[in-house]
Protein backbone atom coordinates (compact mmCIF):
# COMPACT_ATOMS: atom_id res chain seq x y z
CA UNK A 1 0.00 0.00 0.00
CA UNK A 2 1.73 3.55 -1.20
CA UNK A 3 1.16 6.32 1.44
CA UNK A 4 -0.25 9.56 1.23
CA UNK A 5 -4.04 10.08 0.28
CA UNK A 6 -4.01 10.01 -3.61
CA UNK A 7 -3.71 6.03 -2.65
CA UNK A 8 -6.93 4.04 -3.55
CA UNK A 9 -7.73 0.67 -2.63
CA UNK A 10 -9.06 -0.65 0.98
CA UNK A 11 -7.71 -0.25 4.22
CA UNK A 12 -8.71 -1.86 7.47
CA UNK A 13 -10.18 0.77 10.04
CA UNK A 14 -7.39 0.51 12.83
CA UNK A 15 -10.59 0.49 15.40
CA UNK A 16 -11.62 -2.66 14.38
CA UNK A 17 -12.90 -4.71 17.29
CA UNK A 18 -14.19 -1.46 18.74
CA UNK A 19 -18.46 -0.58 19.02
CA UNK A 20 -19.48 -3.41 16.89
CA UNK A 21 -16.86 -2.91 13.93
CA UNK A 22 -16.34 -6.26 13.83
CA UNK A 23 -13.94 -6.84 10.55
CA UNK A 24 -12.98 -3.37 10.45
CA UNK A 25 -13.91 -3.00 6.67
CA UNK A 26 -15.81 0.02 5.87
CA UNK A 27 -16.83 -1.07 2.70
CA UNK A 28 -15.24 -1.48 -0.88
CA UNK A 29 -15.23 1.84 -1.91
CA UNK A 30 -11.75 3.15 -0.53
CA UNK A 31 -10.41 6.12 1.96
CA UNK A 32 -13.37 8.72 1.73
CA UNK A 33 -15.18 5.82 3.17
CA UNK A 34 -13.33 4.87 5.93
CA UNK A 35 -13.01 8.44 6.74
CA UNK A 36 -16.83 8.37 6.89
CA UNK A 37 -16.93 5.18 8.99
CA UNK A 38 -14.73 6.58 11.84
CA UNK A 39 -16.48 9.64 11.92
CA UNK A 40 -20.11 7.95 11.97
CA UNK A 41 -18.96 4.76 13.89
CA UNK A 42 -16.14 5.35 16.06
CA UNK A 43 -16.20 9.49 16.79
CA UNK A 44 -19.83 9.98 17.23
CA UNK A 45 -20.43 10.28 20.58
CA UNK A 46 -18.36 11.71 23.78
CA UNK A 47 -18.65 8.08 25.55
CA UNK A 48 -17.22 6.49 22.10
CA UNK A 49 -14.30 9.43 22.07
CA UNK A 50 -13.48 8.56 25.81
CA UNK A 51 -13.21 4.73 25.17
CA UNK A 52 -11.23 5.45 22.22
CA UNK A 53 -9.00 7.87 24.09
CA UNK A 54 -7.97 5.68 27.09
CA UNK A 55 -7.52 3.11 24.56
CA UNK A 56 -5.02 4.66 22.40
CA UNK A 57 -3.13 5.74 25.36
CA UNK A 58 -2.45 2.44 26.95
CA UNK A 59 -2.36 -0.11 23.93
CA UNK A 60 1.00 0.51 21.80
CA UNK A 61 -0.39 -1.53 19.09
CA UNK A 62 -3.53 0.05 18.34
CA UNK A 63 -1.92 3.67 18.47
CA UNK A 64 0.61 2.22 15.74
CA UNK A 65 -1.78 1.11 13.57
CA UNK A 66 -4.39 4.16 13.92
CA UNK A 67 -1.03 6.54 13.12
CA UNK A 68 -0.57 4.12 10.21
CA UNK A 69 -4.14 4.46 8.96
CA UNK A 70 -4.35 8.14 9.45
CA UNK A 71 -1.14 8.44 7.29
CA UNK A 72 -2.29 6.69 4.39
CA UNK A 73 -5.20 9.34 4.69
CA UNK A 74 -4.00 12.03 5.10
CA UNK A 75 -5.76 12.76 8.74
CA UNK A 76 -4.68 13.12 12.18
CA UNK A 77 -6.50 12.98 15.38
CA UNK A 78 -6.92 15.53 18.13
CA UNK A 79 -6.28 14.10 21.09
CA UNK A 80 -8.42 16.97 22.89
CA UNK A 81 -11.57 16.81 20.91
CA UNK A 82 -11.32 13.08 19.18
CA UNK A 83 -11.87 14.76 16.11
CA UNK A 84 -10.17 13.74 12.20
CA UNK A 85 -8.71 16.48 10.69
CA UNK A 86 -6.69 17.00 7.58
CA UNK A 87 -2.87 17.14 7.80
CA UNK A 88 -3.05 20.72 6.80
CA UNK A 89 -5.39 21.92 9.06
CA UNK A 90 -5.36 23.12 12.93
CA UNK A 91 -7.96 22.29 15.05
CA UNK A 92 -9.01 24.87 17.37
CA UNK A 93 -9.82 24.89 21.35
CA UNK A 94 -10.92 27.66 23.96
CA UNK A 95 -7.34 27.48 25.51
CA UNK A 96 -5.53 26.88 22.26
CA UNK A 97 -4.88 25.68 19.08
CA UNK A 98 -3.27 22.14 17.81
CA UNK A 99 -1.85 21.53 14.97
CA UNK A 100 -0.12 18.02 13.28
CA UNK A 101 3.90 18.58 13.26
CA UNK A 102 5.89 16.49 11.08
CA UNK A 103 9.38 16.06 12.37
CA UNK A 104 11.89 14.23 9.86
CA UNK A 105 15.65 14.76 11.55
CA UNK A 106 16.15 17.85 13.10
CA UNK A 107 13.26 19.89 11.05
CA UNK A 108 10.04 20.25 11.85
CA UNK A 109 7.42 21.01 9.62
CA UNK A 110 4.05 21.84 10.22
Amino acid sequence: MESGGSSVGIWPCPFRGFHCCPDGMAGSKGFPRLIAHIKRLHLSSDDRRGALREALSTDCELFVSVGEALKVLDQWLCGECMCLHALSRACHHANGMARFKLVAGDVEEL
